[in-house]
């Protein structure tokens, strides 16, 4: 039986860490998913780098939601919840976006982002995001890699990501349904 708990920030470190991703800001919304009273991750929303504009939206009406779970957890029913808790927290939020497309048709695709420059790190047989890289002291140089942590190090770029997002109240959704690219 899934339910949620505010999250900690101990856990929101730990999800940023370990689940390779990087709010632009710090986390406004964090809740705990837990499985049978186990920890089974973190679904965190913060304010997004610019999407206010593209949604015509005063900032805080947007959230980017970032997704943190473990294997074999429920995703939909995780997102489903954290998303009732959100409303519940912060009914002015509008509209949520996230880049993982997860939540099983419960998102409209609304565009690409980013230039698939930005290359993720191989580093002994994990996939390590650059600002992980550096936020353990590492060069971000595969170079430097090789020769200091791991000598088999190699670097991949990362495809342009799809930006999906939730109408949170009837009208965006509307708008949304508009607004998806087919």
């Amino acid at each position: 039986m899934l339910r949620i708990t505010e999250s900690t920030h101990q856990g929101n470190d730990y999800a940023t860490r370990h689940y390779d991703i990087h709010p632009k800001h710090k986390p406004e919304y964090a809740y705990a998913i837990w499985d049978n009273n186990l920890w089974r991750g973190v679904i965190m929303f913060s304010k997004p780098a610019s999407a206010e504009t593209q949604f015509d939206k005063w900032q805080g009406q947007v959230q980017e939601m970032y997704i943190a779970i473990e294997r074999g957890t429920d995703i939909p029913a995780a997102i489903s919840l954290a998303l009732d808790a959100l409303q519940a927290e912060a009914p002015f939020v509008d509209v949520v976006i996230s880049r993982d497309s997860r939540a099983n048709g419960k998102l409209s695709l609304v565009g690409r982002h980013g230039d698939g420059k930005k290359g993720a790190y191989i580093i002994n047989g994990d996939r390590i995001h650059p600002k992980t890289v550096r936020q353990n002291g590492w060069r971000p140089s595969v170079l430097w890699l090789r020769e200091h942590v791991d000598a088999h190090t190699t670097q991949f770029d990362r495809d342009a990501q799809d930006l999906y997002a939730i109408g949170l109240n009837d009208r965006m959704r509307e708008r949304l349904t508009r607004m998806e690219v087919r």
